[in-house]
Parts: C-alpha cells; sequence; structure tokens
C-alpha cells in the first residue's frame, strides 16, 4: 500500500499515542478464592499480547521511518526542512535588530556630550565617568532590516509551499505486515 509523507506523519504519531497506551502489566494479584496458576497464566497471557502488540507497532513505527527516511532524501525535503530552520534563525535575528532605537542626530549627542564636559558637578556612576549611551544605527538601518525580514519570510513562505508540495506529491511504499498491523489499530 502507498500513502503520501502527510499521511506518513499522521500515522508515527497515532502510533506513537496508542504505544502510550498499551501497559505491561508484570503482576497479578492473588487471593485465597483463586486458583493461581490460572491467575498467574491469564495474566501471563495478557502481558505477551501487550509485548507483542507493542513489538508490532514498534516495528511498524520504524518500518515507516525509514521509509520517510528514503523518500526525504529522494524528495529533498531535509534540505527544504534545514533551510527553513535556517530562514527562522535569520528572520528572528533581523526582527531583533529592526525593534532597536535609532540614533539620535549628531547634533543631539554633540549636545548632551557637551554637556557632560562642562557640568561642573563630578558625576561618577558604579563603572566610572558617566556616559552616554547611543544606538549605531539611523533610520535607513532600520528599515534595511525590516526589508530583509520581509524578504525572509516571503522565501519561507515560497519554501514551504514546496514542502508541502513534496509531502503531498512523494509517496512510501508499505509492507504488507505493516499495513496489517495499522489496519489491525484503526490507522489505515
Amino acid at each position: 500500500m502507498k500513502i503520501t509523507l502527510r499521511k506518513a506523519n499522521a500515522i508515527q504519531t497515532g502510533i506513537n499515542d496508542i504505544l502510550k497506551t498499551v501497559e505491561f502489566h508484570t503482576t497479578a494479584k492473588l487471593n485465597e478464592f483463586e486458583d493461581p496458576e490460572a491467575k498467574l497464566g491469564q495474566a501471563h497471557a495478557e502481558f505477551l499480547q501487550a509485548l507483542s502488540r507493542k513489538e508490532e507497532l514498534t516495528s511498524a513505527l520504524f518500518d515507516i521511518r525509514k521509509a520517510v527516511g528514503r523518500a526525504n532524501l529522494a524528495a529533498n525535503v531535509d534540505q527544504m526542512l534545514a533551510e527553513i530552520a535556517f530562514l527562522d534563525k535569520m528572520i528572528s535575528m533581523y526582527q531583533g535588530l529592526a525593534k532597536l532605537e535609532v540614533r539620535e542626530a549628531p547634533a543631539v549627542l554633540r549636545g548632551r556630550l557637551e554637556k557632560m564636559r562642562n557640568s561642573k558637578e563630578e558625576r561618577y556612576s558604579l563603572y566610572g565617568r558617566d556616559e552616554i549611551n547611543s544606538s549605531v544605527f539611523d533610520q535607513q538601518d532600520l528599515d534595511s532590516f525590516a526589508t530583509k525580514v520581509a524578504e525572509l519570510k516571503r522565501t519561507k513562505v515560497n519554501l514551504q509551499d514546496d514542502l508541502l508540495e513534496a509531502n503531498v506529491r512523494t509517496e512510501i511504499e508499505l509492507n504488507p505486515v505493516t499495513t496489517e498491523v495499522l489496519k489491525s489499530v484503526g490507522l489505515l
């Protein structure tokens, strides 16, 4: 049976959800009124059934993962995901820069520094003589950062469209055993 990468992702999530619910009971509560061998035999059978189910589901999960890995490589999905992650980091960096304050006009900075120089009182901060902090960016710099953010976002959207297309277009082949396991748990 063939499924798309998108469907494979949903199935993997479903398998992981089912695996979380499969419990192993390795002990049994016995009382004086029950046949201990029958009770222990039943508990053992239930354990083996849960173990078998977990083993089948885990095998199916990794069978799908291997097939998805091969398909991702063939369709360049891994490269697209890496590029999207890179774009996210760059967008975050440039958004932070675009939000910084613009530096004051040179005349204002000169005036503030001159006022400090001509001040009769000695002013010291914790780190030495008082200083003025100023952004190093003018409005043009901040505008270029904002423009860069917009460009990066457009590139990311286009790449995400390509990724979605690859996830819908690319298919993997499930082996018959995996197909039967998935049908038995209602995932196919």
